[in-house]
């Protein structure tokens, strides 16, 4: 009885001061959007909610998934406020408004990442960079990305893609998810970091502390308990049998950050260290070890991510798969007649495949380019305003997050978002600049996109090389989760029809 008198209780005086304290949070957030120094505080913020107190729109956000941001736009236009666990930010969609800020960068806004980034990934990265030491290090790394090194990676890339898709055939049902993690690992171990490991066991060992490690990058530094999100982050991080009970998500950084020396240890035999870089900065051993390892995770994820959809969207429409067969028929790629046996070993003409045969392979790019249209990887990125300035009508207060939105973006400047077509970038020469932003935009656009468009060719490529086409094994579309990158939950099995048996 004494149990239910406090609940009614509780429950009345909760409606009570209800109103004034949702009053009160929305003032309180109002004073905080106030910026002194600033002579645009006549200008209003945009329009939204800063949901409930103390808490936000966090439990709305992350229970309605991609409804959040349409039902938004759709009430309120394409910069609207919102808040998250007590954070005031603005969401922006749409060309205009999104170059704006990709473009402002160590001007208006600066880069935030969550502290397991910084702490994993290290401090030394380009990511956790601004403003002259940023600019430095995205030219020093570019350095990876330029043709002629394209060019010398190609070779690794088909030699992978192969033995990947050879291992997939094998499997009735095959997770293309999985796989695709796995190629572009072994990839980037050749191709980026230089490294040559030939024996199995040592490959499988460091593909295992390099997913431990990128994966404990997502998790969060807090548990929140009956938040089911902050477990999901995590479970992929439970490698280690250390990672338990109540220090669960301070242990999974520690345990990444264990991952990341050992990945260093190996790294310190293996990559010739730059001592005295060009211009005024200096790079030290740890830097240059530190930038390796940030291009390979940041290629990890999304080029994956990127070959998995490209996978699905091929099964789905097989009058697109004809298209890119005949291309590859039509460039001496592919014979029209190949068995599986024939697939091990490509003839001459076969193996001759650089940057520019590729760039011939138009129809390729478009599949790509939708690929990356429908499905980005990324669905959006973070900055924080380093002053107030104005967007539209509205003022930006200092200090809040912006939040860009990618697929949103897409979703307003194409139509029929959800129709997977090709030829909405049929060669025309009219594409609006910031409409199409899967690699983002100006100071930090990725300089690895190059990088990204060719192991995916490459690895399409191979997919159809070896097999005449294949369905998904479920009849459901499958679920896709957005966590790390965008991925399906089930990660994709589908059923493979190698050329032999056609």
């Amino acid at each position: 009885m004494a149990i239910f008198l406090f609940v009614v209780t509780a429950f009345l005086v909760a409606c009570v001061l209800w109103r004034p304290l949702n009053a009160w949070w929305h003032q309180y957030n109002m004073r905080k959007a106030f910026d002194p120094d600033s002579n645009l505080n006549h200008l209003p913020i945009p329009p939204g909610s800063f949901g409930l107190p103390f808490i936000g729109e966090t439990i709305a956000w992350i229970t309605q998934g991609a409804n959040f941001n349409s039902s938004r736009r759709k009430k309120y236009g394409n910069v609207f406020t919102t808040s998250a666990i007590s954070l005031p930010m603005v969401k922006v969609s749409g060309h205009e408004y999104v170059k704006q800020v990709l473009t402002g960068e160590h001007d208006l806004v600066t880069t935030i990442w969550p502290y397991t980034v910084r702490a994993i990934l290290g401090m030394n990265g380009i990511v956790n960079s601004t403003g002259a030491i940023h600019k430095f290090k995205r030219k020093v790394a570019f350095k990876a990305f330029t043709r002629a090194m394209l060019n010398q990676y190609i070779p690794f890339m088909r030699h992978h893609s192969a033995k990947i898709v050879q291992q997939m055939q094998k499997s009735e049902r095959p997770l293309v998810y999985p796989n695709m993690l796995r190629l572009t690992f072994d990839v980037g171990v050749n191709a980026l970091l230089g490294l040559e490991i030939t024996d199995q066991a040592k490959s499988d060992k460091l593909f295992q502390t390099f997913n431990q490690l990128v994966s404990n990058v997502f998790c969060i530094p807090h548990n929140i308990p009956g938040l089911g999100f902050n477990k999901r982050l995590l479970a992929v991080a439970i490698f280690s049998k250390n990672l338990v009970q109540k220090s669960l998500s301070f242990e999974s950084i520690f345990q990444g950050m264990k991952a990341r020396q050992q990945l260093l240890d190996l790294l310190q035999t293996h990559i010739e260290i730059k001592k005295k870089a060009e211009d005024d900065f200096e790079l030290s051993d740890l830097a240059i070890k530190e930038m390796a390892i940030e291009l390979m995770f940041a290629g990890y994820y999304t080029s994956a991510s990127a070959l998995t959809s490209a996978t699905l969207e091929l099964a789905r429409h097989p009058e697109v798969f004809a298209k890119v067969e005949k291309e590859l028929i039509d460039h001496g790629i592919l014979r029209e007649e190949r068995s599986s046996a024939d697939a091990e070993t490509p003839d001459e003409e076969e193996r001759k495949i650089d940057l520019q045969a590729l760039h011939k392979l138009t129809y390729l790019d478009q599949v790509f380019k939708e690929t990356l249209r429908i499905r980005p990887p990324v669905l959006g990125a973070y900055r924080r305003a380093r002053k107030t300035f104005q967007i539209g009508d509205y003022r930006i207060p200092k200090g809040w997050t912006v939040i860009y939105n990618i697929r949103d973006t897409h979703e307003m400047e194409f139509k029929h978002m959800s129709e997977f077509n090709p030829e909405n970038f049929a060669p025309t020469g009219n594409e609006t600049k910031y409409r199409y932003i899967p690699f983002g935009g100006g100071p930090r656009m990725c300089i690895g996109q190059d990088y990204a468009r060719t192991i995916s060719k490459l690895a399409i490529i191979e997919m159809i090389r070896c097999n005449s086409g294949w369905k998904l094994a479920n009849e459901k579309l499958p679920k896709m989760v957005s966590i790390p990158t965008l991925h399906p939950k089930d990660g994709l099995p589908v059923i493979l029809e190698p050329r032999d048996k056609v």
